[in-house]
């Protein structure tokens, strides 16, 4: 992702490039990323129509990838707005046939104003007794979000915090904590050679 965007290959300049550099500079052919560009660059968020969206993930970029195309749907609806949490549910099972609770997740947390400071007694319960879920990944988010612990403190602390409180080693949550300090810090160097 740091690749892509300083290398600004998020521009308009053709899908080849973007997945010729994806596949032999990142060694990688992520259809994730590549659908991102695509969709960004095409403005197919948009209010075009599920069906445009859908035929242009099936028949161009090779996938049916309903958590593409459930995002497109909320967005676009207006699904994250305070309508009750049946509302939600019933579209993700009945319309994209899906019972993402992942999504349903991140909306009830949004709306119900539970990645306040509130304590993490309330989240966890309320992801166990309403979602029906123990998500470490959201709990561990929300604590580094309340906790600042994204801010600069150094690599160690927030690893130490992820194997000791959160009782995970999630390299994934590390690497985008790491991988956001390096940017801001190219950032500023970049601003300041400039």
């Amino acid at each position: 992702m740091w690749c892509i965007q300083t290398q600004k290959l998020f521009t308009p300049c053709g899908a080849y490039r973007l997945r010729s550099y994806l596949h032999h500079v990142v060694h990688t052919d992520s259809e994730a990323i590549y659908t991102m560009w695509c969709i960004q660059t095409q403005k197919l968020f948009t209010p075009c129509g599920a069906y445009r969206l859908r035929s242009y993930l099936r028949h161009v970029v090779h996938t049916d990838s309903e958590a593409i195309y459930t995002m497109w749907c909320i967005q676009t609806q207006k699904l994250f707005t305070p309508c009750g949490a049946y509302r939600l549910r019933s579209y993700l099972r009945h319309v994209v046939h899906t019972d993402s609770e992942a999504i349903y997740t991140m909306w009830c947390i949004q709306t119900q104003k539970l990645s306040a400071p509130c304590g993490a007694y309330r989240l966890r319960s309320y992801l166990h007794h309403v979602v029906h879920t123990d998500s470490e990944a959201i709990y561990a988010m929300w604590c580094i979000q309340t906790q600042r612990l994204s801010a600069p403190c150094g690599a160690y602390r927030l690893r130490g915090y992820l194997h000791h409180v959160v009782h995970t080693d999630s390299e994934a949550i590390y690497t985008m904590c790491y991988t956001s300090l390096a940017r801001s810090v190219y950032v500023t160097l970049r601003s300041t050679l400039d």
